[in-house]
């Protein structure tokens, strides 16, 4: 594997080391069984401290706390900041009722493309419910262009998994005057595959970079619609430093960008520029802070 590409991977360490249960705290575990029997005070006391400290079933339970009002007040708003924040750090479940909230509007502005957004990475990671509800937005066009042809990828996908009603409308597609043919389908899956390795990808970066500091800086070094150039910077040179990839929303083109290192001060930052390979010195890297680059991944979600 690529150097590059192993530091990368140690990001995914990283996140997993900021999970470690607080001292003295309870497990998750611990937390459902409170819950299941009826102690919520107890549940929330174990899970508050738990996804704090980042561990994204914790924070889903908190929003069902907050959502259905036991162990604490009522409260909307914070049930889906718990919610938003699980969905963030990959429990698919959240992403799955994220995507379902703005599908409805329930406690957020309707947004069909958000939860297009959050169904994606719900269905990507293999949840029947939410390749059946992507499948249905492209079959409908609606958060996204009309698309028969992924429509009847995702329903595939759900079908295999046993989902009937996905099931009954690919039989109900199969005998509409010019059905999609399975090569057409074929097609479709080599480019949700691509999509997938790039969400995937960019995940990585994703969870390192909003752990850090907001006041701290990094290099942005270089950007590019297309991943491939980054993959190919990564597997070509190697780096002193954590180099992460992360995805923004530039005048409406998405953008992977790269950056590399973490430094206490903008001019530790451009000291650093020395580190890089020539090839990116000379596409002039500069100083970024980690709050910047946080507030534009919020943004693309």
């Amino acid at each position: 594997m690529a150097v590059g590409l192993v530091r990368l991977a140690r990001v995914v360490l990283l996140m997993a080391l900021s999970c470690v249960t607080p001292a003295g705290a309870g497990t998750v575990e611990q937390g459902l069984a409170a819950f299941q029997g009826g102690d919520y005070v107890m549940a929330r006391k174990i899970w508050l401290p738990l996804s704090e400290a980042g561990d994204p079933r914790a924070t889903y339970y908190m929003s069902l706390l907050y959502a259905q009002g036991k162990g604490t007040a009522e409260n909307h708003a914070l049930a889906m900041e718990f919610l938003a924040a699980a969905a963030r750090a990959g429990h698919v479940v959240a992403q799955f009722n994220l995507g379902n909230h703005y599908n409805t509007g329930k406690w957020v502005s309707e947004d069909p493309a958000q939860a297009a957004f959050w169904w994606r990475r719900a269905a990507a990671a293999g949840l029947p419910r939410a390749q059946h509800n992507l499948a249905t937005l492209y079959l409908m066009g609606r958060g996204v262009e009309k698309n028969v042809v992924r429509a009847r990828y995702w329903y595939e996908r759900a079908a295999r998994s046993g989902a009937q009603r996905s099931a009954e409308i690919l039989r109900e597609l199969d005998t509409q005057p010019g059905s999609t043919p399975r090569d057409g389908v074929a097609g479709a899956q080599q480019e949700v595959e691509t999509q997938r390795r790039e969400e995937a990808f960019t995940a990585r970066g994703h969870a390192w970079l909003t752990s850090q500091p907001g006041e701290n800086y990094t290099l942005q070094v270089f950007a590019s619609e297309s991943l491939d150039s980054i993959e190919r910077l990564l597997s070509k040179y190697d780096f002193k430093r954590e180099v992460c990839v992360y995805q923004f929303n530039a005048r409406g083109r998405m953008l992977h960008a790269m950056s590399y290192g973490d430094f206490t001060t903008a001019k530790a930052a451009r000291q650093a520029i020395n580190e890089l390979p020539r090839e990116l010195q000379r596409g002039a890297p500069w100083p970024r802070r980690f709050a910047d680059i946080q507030g534009l991944i919020r943004a693309a979600e």
